[in-house]
């Protein structure tokens, strides 16, 4: 998937077709990867532009082509092409937001009981497109603000870094959630690394220390434990103040 760096950092890499959902044009894309992957971004942004033909509104595609547009300097490009992929991931968003159902309101593993209308499993296969499209937003916001410092508007570009804060907590809050369920269905190896993912995805959130604090505890893991309950209490007093 994208690789984000983090809001304000140039850490993205090329977007690969399988986030959020593989499409028709999956080849172009991949063929684009390995022209990125060679230096050769020109070759690759007439790729994707053969791929933005047959799927206008793959996200995928159009950040990978703001990516280009960006490496090859025509920065005023790369920024339609950014707000565009962010505007479809959007869109995206709102519908799992719908599949993931109660998914995204679990906290606690007694509480994972799946809605009457959502088949199960929906639940998580929403919740693991989720944090895909919310990974990419972050990254699509991100070089929103690198394209518009790139065009001399630092004040939007600020803007931007800050806006992609709170897209990185939905990605934690999807990730931590997921980790609910896998918890909840026994699977505590899988759990541990959704909640794991989530606390490098947002260092500030406490939610996911607070679910490996209560995994450690059940293992036995006193230390461990500890650990991580200090953790949480930290960010949650920095959270309520």
């Amino acid at each position: 998937g994208a690789g984000s760096g983090g809001a304000g950092g140039k850490g993205a890499r090329p977007a690969r077709t399988e986030a959020p959902t593989p499409l028709p044009d999956a080849a172009l894309n991949t063929q684009a990867l390995l022209d990125v992957a060679n230096g050769s971004y020109a070759d690759a942004r007439k790729t994707l532009a053969k791929a933005l033909e047959q799927h206008p509104d793959n996200p995928v595609t159009l950040f990978n082509l703001g990516l280009c547009d960006f490496h090859l300097g025509d920065h005023a490009e790369a920024l339609r092409n950014f707000t565009r992929a962010r505007q479809v991931l959007a869109a995206g968003a709102r519908n799992l937001e719908r599949q993931a159902g109660p998914g995204l309101r679990l906290r606690h593993p007694a509480a994972a009981t799946a809605s009457a209308d959502i088949p199960p499993g929906r639940e998580e296969d929403a919740l693991r497109a989720l944090v895909k499209v919310w990974a990419l937003q972050a990254d699509a916001i991100t070089y929103q603000g690198h394209a518009q410092a790139a065009l001399g508007k630092a004040a939007d570009a600020r803007r931007l870094f800050r806006e992609a804060l709170p897209t990185l907590r939905k990605q934690a809050a999807a990730q931590t959630a997921l980790g609910d369920l896998q918890r909840a269905g026994g699977d505590r190896a899988a759990a541990i690394a959704s909640y794991t993912e989530a606390a490098r995805t947002d260092a500030r959130y406490p939610a996911p220390w607070l679910a490996l604090h209560e995994l450690a505890a059940e293992q036995r893991q006193p230390v461990l434990a500890k650990r991580y309950r200090g953790i949480y209490d930290r960010l949650s007093s920095r959270e309520r103040s």
